[in-house]
């Protein structure tokens, strides 16, 4: 057995949020991506987590091009229902989760049954392979721009024990 880390979207924000499970190792990354990925898709989510794919979704078929890129065909109802924070939450749930756990994996294409498909509810542009979004990530602390200075820390903000030896 092997802990994956899969990426559903958090009910309060649809930001994604980490759900650990274990899954058999089937021996190739294709597989085990494969199999992860199924998982995925069929839940269920954690606490404080939703299922962004509808009942009866399906890996068709995984495929790995080259070093980095992964194709992943679904199948299913995975056209239906929700808006651009569900749609969001699908595409990244997919590509992020894939590269929590493989990190090599830094582009995924979406098709579905089989096609390509400009989008799965019109809002993100799935017509070529894209790279992991960290901004779809809860944890994620963006970069400090060059024009502000960095928060200060708890160490430097001069707070004192009361507590006495």
């Amino acid at each position: 057995m092997v802990q994956r880390i899969l990426l559903y979207p958090s009910e309060e924000d649809m930001l994604l949020t980490e759900f650990q499970v274990m899954l058999p190792d089937l021996g190739s990354d294709q597989q085990n991506m494969q199999a992860m990925i199924q998982r995925y898709l069929d839940g269920p989510a954690g606490d404080g987590q939703v299922l962004p794919f509808p009942d009866n979704c399906t890996v068709r078929s995984l495929f790995i091009l080259g070093e980095n890129q992964v194709v992943v065909d679904l199948g299913g109802p995975v056209k239906t229902g929700g808006g651009s924070a569900t749609e969001m939450a699908r595409v990244y749930g997919i590509i992020d989760t894939l590269n929590q756990n493989f990190p090599q994996i830094t582009a995924v294409k979406i098709l579905v049954d089989g096609q390509e498909t400009e989008t799965l509810l019109g809002h993100v542009d799935l017509s070529h392979s894209l790279p992991p979004e960290p901004g779809m990530l809860e944890s994620y602390a963006p970069p400090a721009s060059p024009d502000q200075p960095p928060a200060p820390s708890d160490s430097s903000s001069g707070a004192t024990s009361d507590a006495h030896p």
